[in-house]
């Protein structure tokens, strides 16, 4: 899908029903910002929010890692507005940020799961990747947990590469099949 595609279908952040069959999973596809940017310039963003109440722009979800190859570069993913839906509004507010700011950013789809915690499932996160895992045309290229809308959801929001009706449609079945465990030889080298 293409950014072009993206905007014109998702930003309304509406619900995506397939064959309008009840889901065991709320999915929407989100707007996502990724950008890189030193200590205090991270800093200066997650303040700049606070600085006017009415410009404020809620933080939905939020990624950092510290890249270890640059002392002083965090990879920032993040997705604004209330959690329950898309808000052009604050995606707007962001960019305003940003570029005030001077910062490079990239906005991209992201899909957004919410699942109701309550009755305790393990392994919500395993099924997650699992789903898009096993498919050669997905890639899974990060997941991080968001804020929910009510407790005890868990939100968790998923940056995956492909198809993404067939993405929504893995997300969505509860009983999607898993890939078989190959973990007998697991090794940090095949990451390096």
């Amino acid at each position: 899908m293409s950014q072009n595609d993206f905007e014109k279908n998702h930003l309304k952040s509406e619900k995506i029903t397939i064959n309008e069959e009840p889901s065991f999973f709320d999915v929407n596809i989100r707007t996502q910002y990724t950008f890189c940017v030193d200590d205090n310039t991270l800093n200066c963003v997650l303040n700049f929010n606070i600085q006017d109440p009415i410009e404020q722009v809620s933080i939905t979800g939020y990624l950092q890692t510290k890249l270890s190859n640059k002392s002083d570069c965090n990879f920032v993913r993040m997705v604004v507005g209330p959690p329950e839906k898309e808000d052009p509004i604050s995606n707007c507010r962001l960019e305003d940020i940003l570029e005030s700011l001077g910062i490079k950013f990239e906005k991209t789809p992201v899909y957004q799961v919410t699942v109701d915690a309550s009755f305790g499932t393990p392994g919500v996160l395993r099924s997650f990747y699992g789903a898009l895992f096993c498919k050669k045309d997905i890639d899974v290229q990060a997941m991080y947990l968001g804020e929910a809308i009510i407790c005890p959801n868990i939100t968790t929001f998923i940056d995956a590469e492909g198809d993404a009706c067939e993405i929504v449609r893995l997300l969505r079945d509860r009983e999607v099949n898993q890939c078989p465990l190959l973990c007998d030889n697991c090794s940090e080298d095949k990451c390096r």
